[in-house]
């Protein structure tokens, strides 16, 4: 098995796991993700994908993956908002408050 069948196979599963109403892209999902079931190449892997750890360990990758993206564009847009790098990012926070202030100073005397 290659990568990028583990990949597809594993793409399949999420969309097939994924609630809601059977749309034309969940249905082909999952029809190919039995048909690899049945086939004796990804028997095995699919039977681990099944296994409630594996999808249970697939939510949590989720959701670290959600977190950390929203982390990025929170620290993107403010950057006081985190403090990864452990540099003193007092002052760029204090500007970018100043600017923002003034910016709401523009727009209430407008």
């Amino acid at each position: 098995m290659t990568l990028v069948d583990f990949l597809f196979m594993l793409i399949a599963k999420f969309i097939d796991m994924a609630p809601g109403k059977h749309t034309e892209l969940k249905d082909k999902a999952s029809l190919w993700y039995t048909n690899m079931k049945t086939d004796p190449k990804y028997a095995k892997y699919a039977e681990y994908m099944d296994h409630w750890m594996f999808q249970v360990f697939l939510c949590f990758a989720f959701l670290f993956s959600v977190k950390s993206i929203a982390r990025w564009m929170v620290a993107d847009n403010n950057p006081g908002a985190t403090d990864d790098d452990d540099s003193d990012d007092e002052e760029e926070f204090e500007e970018w408050q100043r600017q923002k202030k003034s910016k709401a100073q523009k727009f209430s005397l407008s």
